[in-house]
């Protein structure tokens, strides 16, 4: 049963992962498709993301 749940833990970080790098690597595109204030606050992100 122990096993499961780790496997289940693991599941759940990975798809987190995907998720945020799917938002940053969309970031990219969607800064090109809009130049308004939504492109500034994608900026921001990716700027954060970077560290």
């Amino acid at each position: 049963m122990a096993i499961k749940s780790k496997s289940d833990l693991w599941s759940v970080i990975a798809v987190m992962i995907a998720l945020v790098s799917l938002v940053y690597c969309s970031s990219f595109l969607l800064d090109f498709i809009f130049e308004g204030p939504s492109a500034e606050w994608l900026a921001e992100l990716r700027d954060k993301g970077k560290g």
